[in-house]
């Protein structure tokens, strides 16, 4: 899933520009979010592996979906088979932050557990949407200009210094609130 769309860039930053670019930069900007925030945000159904001894395990994908049921499984021999599957009423869900809670702590064993579930979002929240059309409004900014990775410029009158950093404040004060646990 990308974050933005080219018109939605273009809409923000009124002024004609490729489409085709600003495509490629969405994309590039949305991958660069998912890298700076440890996760991935599209949705997609995920099977998870963890080591067992716990009765809480935290997805990488998230928020979970409700729908197919988040499904866990436990077996020292790996097999995952019917048999070992948890009780659906054992379960609970904290689908926001994408924590599964089992009632009992299921037994130690190296990557033991095994989670199936749909998480992820299917339309971006509107924060990390305008982040992203921020982000690449600076980097078509960037480009136009030939500032990039230019650290400041000296002029007759005087010289410039510009912001290097690869994100925005008001950027990444938006992703951290979206970084992995």
């Amino acid at each position: 899933m990308i974050l933005a769309t080219a018109q939605e860039v273009l809409d923000f930053y009124k002024v004609d520009a490729d489409s085709s670019l600003v495509d490629s930069l969405v994309s590039r900007a949305t991958k660069m979010f998912e890298n700076y925030c440890g996760r991935v945000f599209s949705s997609a159904a995920s099977v998870e592996y963890f080591d067992g001894g716990y009765s809480r395990y935290f997805v990488e994908r998230y928020p979970i979906s409700s729908s197919p049921a988040v499904r866990v499984w436990e077996d020292s021999d790996r097999e995952f088979g019917s048999g070992d599957e948890v009780d659906a009423e054992d379960i609970s869900v904290d689908y926001d932050n994408g924590i599964v809670i089992i009632d009992f702590t299921l037994a130690a064993g190296n990557r033991n557990v095994k989670i199936s579930y749909t998480g992820g979002y299917t339309t971006a929240p509107v924060d990390l949407k305008q982040a992203c059309v921020e982000q690449v409004v600076k980097m078509l900014r960037e480009g136009v200009k030939g500032n990039i990775g230019i650290p400041s410029r000296t002029y007759p009158d005087g010289s410039i210094s510009f912001d290097t950093s690869p994100l925005l404040p008001s950027v990444k004060f938006v992703l951290d609130l979206y970084r992995s646990r």
